[in-house]
């Protein structure tokens, strides 16, 4: 793409192999490779679990676990209206079932590294979306959330990347995820659950200058007497920090979050 563009001369490493006519670099800087699933691929060593063509032999809750643990979007339309129209009496848990046995290979094979990022996401919108499409075909009283959580980026702190990522994958388990957006009061968070009653409150925060306002939300979460437990995460917070300001879990990241949150409908 360089040389395309105009490049004369690089400084490069010679004892790298450096393939000037790349496809799967150039497909993936183009936008063409969605999800970078081909470079993965190829370098990476991710592997689709099914090809899309093989999925049509399947029955129809398997097209939809092998669509989310493809995260192949596009699809999950199409498998929705069919298991509607197949007369399936419970919907709802045939999507849930699948779904969440899904998330939680894809979960399985993010932990071992065989999945990345761009997984997690195409995976969990996947989930998303199967979810939406059934609720919206069902009467409402027919579907049941697993629960109430709160996401917040702490107040002070800009950034919600990791956050939207965390509440994408909690929605994907069936979970109402009430997102209050950046940088969000305290005493806000703690008046939002006093109205709502959720099982956790997910705080988030990018820079250290804003992860004492956790600190702040436990402290009132505590003197409020709120049920609801505290997860923190973002690119500076730590175990160690969680343990420190009396957070009742930490999450390295979204899959982590949801498999805490998870324990919680256990209890």
């Amino acid at each position: 793409m360089a040389v395309d563009a105009g490049l004369d001369f690089a400084i490069v490493n010679p004892h790298e192999n450096w393939d000037i006519d790349d496809p799967f670099a150039k497909n993936l800087l183009e936008n063409k490779d969605k999800g970078a699933v081909k470079y993965m691929e190829v370098f990476a060593s991710f592997k689709k679990q099914i090809p899309e063509t093989e999925t049509e032999k399947l029955t129809v809750d398997k097209q939809l676990y092998f669509a989310v643990l493809n995260g192949n979007l596009e699809s999950v339309d199409d498998i929705l209206n069919k298991i509607i129209a197949s007369g399936d009496s419970n919907p709802f848990r045939t999507v849930n079932d699948n779904v969440l046995k899904a998330l939680n290979v894809v979960g399985e094979k993010f932990a071992s590294k065989e999945y990345f990022l761009p997984q997690i996401i195409m995976s969990a919108q996947a989930a998303q979306a199967a979810f939406a499409i059934v609720k919206t075909a069902l009467k409402k009283d027919e579907t049941s959330s697993a629960g109430k959580i709160i996401m917040a980026t702490v107040r002070g702190d800009m950034h919600d990347i990791g956050k939207n990522i965390v509440g994408a994958v909690l929605e994907s388990y069936g979970f109402d995820v009430i997102d209050m957006g950046i940088n969000v009061d305290s005493q806000a968070i703690i008046d939002e659950a006093h109205k709502i009653n959720p099982i956790a409150i997910g705080l988030s925060a990018l820079m250290t200058t804003t992860m004492p306002e956790m600190e702040m939300v436990v402290k009132l979460k505590n003197a409020a007497r709120v049920p609801a437990k505290i997860i923190v995460g973002g690119a500076a917070v730590t175990e160690k920090f969680a343990k420190e300001i009396g957070a009742d879990a930490y999450a390295r990241d979204a899959m982590e979050a949801a498999g805490y949150v998870k324990t919680l409908q256990k209890n």
